[in-house]
Parts: C-alpha cells; structure tokens; sequence
C-alpha cells in the first residue's frame, strides 16, 4: 500500500517533543541522524485519530527535516487501520521532500483505558502491517546506521505502566524479531533515567532495560526555565550524555522554550529573545559534543540546530550549505569565478586592491558565541609565494587573526584547516561577515571549498 509511492531522497536532523530535524540548503539525506532536528507530531486526539497532516512547507520553509508521527492505536479500530493521517504525511513528505519516522508511545494505555498487555499485542501487530505495505522500504523513512528508525515513549515514567519486562519484551520484538526486526529504537525516556531518580521508576531492573535502546530521548520538557538551564544540565544531561557514550548509546536532549505552539507553521513566542534561548540551549549541548538534539516547541523563529559541517563551494553560482560570500562584497575583497587546476573556484579579482575572501556564517549555526570552538578548512591552488591567513570574529576582537599558511609553488590544488577555541561569528567584519582569508604580497588566490565543521 505505502511502497507504490514514489519519493526523493534528501536530509534532516533530529529533534523530539515536538522533534525536528534540521539542516541547511540541500534535500535531507534520511540515512542518518547525525546533525538534525524532527517534529513530534502529535496533533489531534489520541482517541478519535488524526486526519490532518502537518503542514510540510512550513517545515521545510523553517529548515525542519520531518516529523516523529505518534500513532495512536488504542480505540482506533485495531492495528493498521488508523492510516489517515500517515498517508498525508507520506504525500506531504513527497511533495516537499522531508522524512518521517514511527512513535508508539504507552501513554495511550491511560488515555483509552486499555491495558498494557493489548498495546504490545496492537503495536507489534501495526508494525507487521506496516512493514508488510513497504512503509520503510520508502525512501523517506527516517533510517539511521542502515536501520529503519522507530521511536517508543514512556516506559519507566513514574505513572506510567508498564514493566521492565513488557518493556523488554517490545525491544527485543523491534530489535531481534527474525522478520520485522533489525530496527533502530530510540527510548523516550524519564530524565533520571540514569540514575533511577525523579521521574524515573525505581526498580533496579530498569537499569539494563535504559541501556538496551540505540538512543535515548529524555523527557526534559518544562524541567529547566531560561535561568536554571545551566544547573539542569549539570545535575541532569551531563550525566546522561556521558552515562549514554559509556553504554555505546546515541543522546538525544531536548530543547525547549517557555511560550509558543506546538503547530506547526503557526509562530506564537511572545518574547524576541526566545531565539537567543534556543541557541543558548544547543550551544551549551554543542560544547559537550551533541550534534542532535530534541526540539519541544516548533516555531520557525526557533530554528537554531546546527549543522555540523557548513559549506561553501565557490564558483560562478556558488553552491552553498550555512556559509555564503556577502553580496555586495567589500571593497577590499572583491573575487570573480574562473577554472583553475580543471576546478571551478574564485580568485580576488585585482591583486593590488582585493586581499580577502569574506565568507558569513548563518545565524542560526552560530551568532554571538560566547567562544565556541571550530575548525575551517580551505581548499587552495598553491601557486606563488607567501602565505594565507585566517581572520575570525572572536569574542576579544572582530579580526583576531589564525595561523598563517604558507604556499609553496606546488601547481597543485591543496587543503589547510584552521582551528580556533574562541569564536563569536557576531556578523561584525565587512558586510556583516564572520571571517575572512587573507592572501599576502599583493598577489593572486585561487580557493574552491570552505568547510566550518562546529562540535
């Protein structure tokens, strides 16, 4: 039923309740979550069904990848019939190429009465069904290490039923069954998942369950406010991060605002800084080395997932993903397109006037750092003497300059990559730009591609 329908392919990047993945330029790649942000799409109610898709161009006007779909199963006419709303989803995800993935959440136990022992038989059974009709054989279905992504929520929430076992037993159905398994298992799990701790239930056996998933999602939503989001990642994800890296487990935490809707496409944060409060979020995760991250509030003025290598590729029509050249240029680096070495690049154009390539960072990668690291590698013809030199907006000045790289007279195309511990990228150079390269001795530059890789 769902493998007839034709889909591209492109990329995303993950983020939870609401989840949403993020990245820049480019179609998502869904073979991966590495860098992204989703929408958890649980508009409707859970007991009479969905039948309105969210709505995917804003998604993908926003820069968000695709959505977790919840499927309510319980009081729905049994599995595989409650279809409305996934055959939306998979048209929209066609018609403006974003990638989607399955959650079944336990939650749907208590809002339809239903016992524990019925959901697992409804899941396993919706699975077989969908799974029978091609779902993931779609080329945009999430997958993430060759395996088809699927999320489970609420196992081990205080209030929430279940057991270790029942729990156990719907992984090892996901993960090992002979036919319908092989998956990848994201577990939404309580925030003290780690140490058994606040909403956590306490039996010691859910110790291994917590350790048996691909990834872990915590349920963070609403437990830190603006200020106290420092000490929550303290007392909260820095273990979990580095409990989940122990155990081999990608983490995914949540970031989150105050105010806002969790529709998408309708933009409801009631205070301008809300922005700042994402990127605040995901530069603090970014200094600890998470490149995905859960998103609890969709709104497109909280588009703050980095992507973990922005890139420009430079020529008559640059090809551009988070880096671009200003436009105009600044009197003192004005570059026009031209093949070199059999690679279409840009050189200055009068070697006397024109010293600098200017490249701006998007915004919502990095702004106004608080000193993050980077590195940004340049791919250059090494003809001539003399050297190149990076010059970034760091936070102790606007133009704080790199090490230099010297040419050697090679006639060949080269890379170089710079390193820095303490950028700001504050749009405070000409034009609004993040950094530049320098080219010495009032003589010709031909560079190809710039990478600036963020942790």
């Amino acid at each position: 039923m769902f493998g007839n329908i034709r889909f591209f392919a492109f990329v995303l990047l993950i983020i939870g309740c609401p989840s949403l993945l993020y990245s820049y330029g480019d179609p998502p790649d869904p073979s991966t979550l590495d860098g992204k942000l989703l929408w958890d799409y649980r508009g409707g109610s859970e007991i009479s069904g969905y039948h309105v898709a969210p709505d995917f161009k804003s998604l993908k006007d926003s820069n968000i990848d695709g959505v977790f779909l919840h499927r309510p199963l319980m009081g729905l006419n049994g599995p595989g019939r409650n279809n409305d709303l996934l055959t939306g989803v998979i048209a929209q995800a066609e018609a403006h190429q974003r990638v989607f993935a399955i959650e079944y959440d336990i939650s749907d136990t208590v809002k339809t009465g239903r016992d524990i022992t019925d959901w697992l038989t409804t899941v396993k059974q919706d699975w077989r069904i969908l799974i029978e009709n091609g779902l993931t054989d779609n080329p945009h279905y999430l997958r993430h290490n060759g395996k088809a992504v699927v999320v489970i929520s609420g196992f081990g929430l205080v209030g929430k039923p279940g057991t270790p076992a029942e729990a156990a037993d719907i992984l090892d159905f996901f993960k090992h069954d002979p036919i319908y398994g092989d998956n990848y298992v994201i577990g939404e799990v309580p925030s003290g998942w780690w140490n058994l701790s606040g909403d956590s239930k306490s039996d010691g056996d859910w110790y291994n369950v917590y350790r048996s998933w691909d990834a872990i999602k915590p349920l963070l939503t609403g437990g830190f406010s603006r200020e106290g989001y420092k000490a929550w990642k303290q007392s909260q994800i820095h273990p979990g991060i580095e409990e989940a890296r122990l155990w081999g487990m990608d983490f995914l935490p949540v970031i989150w605002s105050r105010t806002g809707s969790p529709i998408a496409g309708k933009t409801s944060l009631k205070e301008p800084d809300e922005a700042t409060y994402f990127r605040d979020q995901l530069s603090e995760l970014r200094k600890v080395g998470i490149s995905m991250a859960s998103v609890a509030i969709f709104d497109e003025r909280a588009l703050t997932m980095r992507a973990t290598n922005l890139t420009i590729d430079l020529g008559s029509s640059d090809i551009t993903n988070g880096l671009t050249r200003p436009s105009p240029e600044p009197s003192d680096g004005n570059t026009n397109s031209i093949t070199k070495g059999n690679r279409l690049c840009r050189r200055n154009h009068q070697i006397a006037n024109h010293h600098y390539l200017y490249l701006r960072v998007n915004d919502t990668a990095a702004y106004q750092e608080s000193g993050v690291n980077a590195s940004i590698t340049m791919e250059y013809f090494d003809q001539g003497v003399g050297y190149f030199r990076l010059e970034y907006d760091a936070v102790s000045s606007a133009y704080k300059n790199g090490v230099t790289v010297s040419l050697t007279g090679s006639g060949t195309w080269k890379s170089f990559t710079w390193y820095v511990n303490d950028a700001y990228f504050g749009n405070r150079q000409n034009k609004g730009s993040d950094f530049r390269i320098f080219r010495s001795d009032n003589k010709r530059f031909w560079i190809d591609k710039v990478t600036l890789s963020l942790p």
